[in-house]
């Protein structure tokens, strides 16, 4: 382990990195002989650096223990495979706890204690690294510090900060999602009667959690407030109107965060909106719109916004998800046909070659946005347009493509560039699109050939689910995983179905039947997990899944569910901060939501809800505007 000179992680302590190095290397020395401390050898000076020579651990991560053991994020998990993990949590514990409790007696704080920290043996011996944020128990000038999830925000240090670590890691062994405490005061016990539930916890382990984390209740404000609680703390999902009632409260949320005095944002969101920008579907204001529903002057203000934004953009992004189409779609949307107008004019002009083919940025998503315009506002600059990413898509569908690998005969794509967002799953969609307007089969030839390349990178995991194999994990999710495959296949069937497609339909089902999901979002998580499952009750496969599992699904996006102001919202990518957009946030867990409540729930003055899944979605976008006029 090196310390670099003149490095510095916490400035306020005056300590570089050398010196708290040094203090490493003094606290490893004074634990020597520490069962559950990871034994130093040896120091050394190179070139001014500082080096310590540490033990050969032979084990993993915590962290990475709790992966391989907890089988709540597998699709064949049983009782006695959940109560086999919870009695070997519960003893590790109880050897973890008792290892910080020595480092206490002896005057020492851990000062960074989380998952990541923590080696296992393959005999089962928790072994502490990484003391190098470790002071006494009495240093007053200590700035807390910590990984996310396991430093309190309050200023604490000393053993509490320890104990508040030790709570968060006692309950993330079972539900991994103390990140969510510092977003909301009230999550802390939300999260442990969850897990006591879900795990049969002994009543003293979880009033250890509460002890040492924090149990006290603050006040929840004003009556609204508490009103939105005890939403949070029932999530009835069981009728339309709890559903409802959810779905208001999560709109209230969206429309308490609009910064519309910023020039930068209109909504909280994903970092992304910083780098692409702030005003398109994915990420912005427009994938707010079109999920949900704000009054008529906030509508209207809003839209005045993403006008002067998009007027403002000096280098915007063109796609669908992530810039001028997506833009245009929704001014359309709502009306705003002479600003519409003038994007697509704008978009029927550039040089097509230049972007890629994928939906979310490139040609895919940008050729369906012009057929659905087609359909309303015909023209010939667009059958132009159409006809010509209709060419490159081809030609680069013939050249194949170049993020898959094999070894040893199995296939693999590179991270994050297969998929319905950015594989060719999303050149399938376009194809479909594609026939549905022209009725060429030869599309249809070229879908199954798009859709084929992605589903060859899918593969069977242990638990019988087929995901999308990137080589160092596998992914279920719709935005970059197998499920956005599968709905792409699911429309496919409609046209050109193949024998084997229920059979593989079923295996991306099995993604969703895990207990467990560590994010709430659209198209990495939870919320993408039950507009699958709905999509599949609304299609003629519904025999393979039941509308029960749509509802567990449901049922456990109140477990992201946070209280911010008077409304409800849910955090995003990472689940460190909250986020109102569709791709991450509030925005795309109130649209599975709200579809959950019309398959689950049908209403005779409401009809399926839709999302802006271009292609995907389009007959139902289609009807809303046609009611609309």
């Amino acid at each position: 382990m090196p310390a670099r000179r003149h490095a510095r992680a916490r400035p306020a302590e005056g300590r570089d990195a050398i010196t708290r190095l040094r203090q490493e290397a003094s606290v490893l020395e004074q634990f020597r002989d520490h069962p559950n401390v990871v034994t130093l050898h040896s120091t050394f000076e190179q070139s001014g650096h500082l080096f310590l020579v540490e033990e050969y651990v032979d084990g993993r991560t915590l962290n990475a223990e709790l992966v391989q053991r907890n089988r709540l994020i597998r699709a064949d998990e049983t009782p006695t495979d959940r109560m086999e993990y919870r009695d070997w949590a519960l003893s590790l514990m109880v050897e973890i706890e008792g290892a910080l409790r020595s480092f206490h007696a002896a005057g020492i704080v851990f000062g960074d204690l989380h998952p990541n920290n923590i080696l296992i043996t393959p005999a089962g011996r928790p072994v502490f690294i990484d003391f190098e944020m470790s002071y006494g128990v009495d240093d007053q000038n200590i700035t807390p510090a910590g990984a996310p999830g396991f430093v309190a925000n309050d200023g604490r240090i000393g053993v509490a900060a320890d104990l508040y670590a030790l709570g968060c890691t006692m309950l993330s062994v079972f539900l991994p999602l103390t990140v969510l405490i510092p977003l909301d005061s009230l999550k802390l016990q939300h999260l442990v009667h969850r897990a006591r539930d879900m795990f049969d916890l002994p009543e003293d382990y979880c009033r250890a959690i509460l002890q040492f984390v924090g149990s006290t209740r603050d006040s929840p404000g004003s009556i609204v407030a508490a009103t939105t609680r005890s939403v949070i703390e029932k999530w009835s999902i069981d009728s339309f109107s709890g559903i409802d009632e959810i779905l208001e409260l999560i709109e209230d949320g969206i429309r308490e965060s609009s910064t519309l005095w910023r020039k930068d944002r209109a909504f909280p969101g994903d970092p992304r909106q910083f780098t692409e920008n702030a005003v398109g579907i994915a990420h912005g204001a427009c994938g707010n719109l079109l999920t949900t529903s704000l009054d008529e002057r906030s509508l209207r203000k809003t839209l005045d916004w993403i006008e002067d934004s998009v007027a403002a953009l000096t280098q915007p992004a063109f796609g669908f998800y992530d810039g001028i189409a997506g833009i245009a779609h929704t001014l359309r949307h709502f009306g705003r046909h002479d600003a519409a107008d003038a994007l697509v004019t704008r978009l029927t002009g550039i040089d097509f070659s230049l972007l890629p083919s994928e939906l979310y940025g490139g040609l895919a998503g940008i050729g369906i946005f012009f057929m659905d315009e087609a359909t309303r506002r015909p023209t010939s600059g667009l059958d132009a347009a159409i006809e010509t990413i209709r060419a490159l898509l081809s030609t680069r569908l013939d050249q194949g493509v170049t993020y898959l690998t094999e070894v040893d005969g199995v296939r693999s794509a590179a991270t994050g560039k297969a998929g319905l967002m950015h594989g060719a799953t999303g050149h399938a969609l376009f194809w479909i699109c594609s026939f549905e307007r022209d009725h060429d089969p030869t599309d249809l030839v070229r879908a199954r050939t798009a859709l084929n390349i992605d589903l060859s990178a899918c593969t069977l995991v242990n638990d019988g689910s087929l995901q999308l194999n990137e080589g160092w994990r596998t992914l279920p999710y719709i935005g970059t995983g197998s499920m956005g495959v599968g709905l792409v296949l699911l429309r496919l069937t409609g046209y050109a179905p193949e024998p084997h497609d229920a059979d593989t339909l079923r295996s991306i089902l099995r993604c969703a039947t895990p207990a467990f999901a560590i994010q709430s979002n659209l198209l990495n998580g939870r919320a993408g997990f039950l507009y699958f499952v709905t999509t599949i009750l609304q299609s003629p496969f519904a025999h393979l899944v039941d509308v029960g599992e749509a509802r567990r699904h449901a049922q456990e996006l109140g477990t992201f569910a946070v209280l911010r102001g008077t409304g409800i919202h849910f955090p995003g990518e990472q689940i460190i901060r909250l986020s109102t957009d569709w791709a991450t946030g509030s925005a795309g867990v109130y649209a599975a939501l709200k579809r959950y409540r019309d398959v689950a729930f049908p209403h005779p003055e409401t009809s399926p809800a839709a999302l802006p899944f271009i292609g995907l979605d389009r007959q139902l976008l289609t009807a809303r505007e046609e009611e609309k006029k």
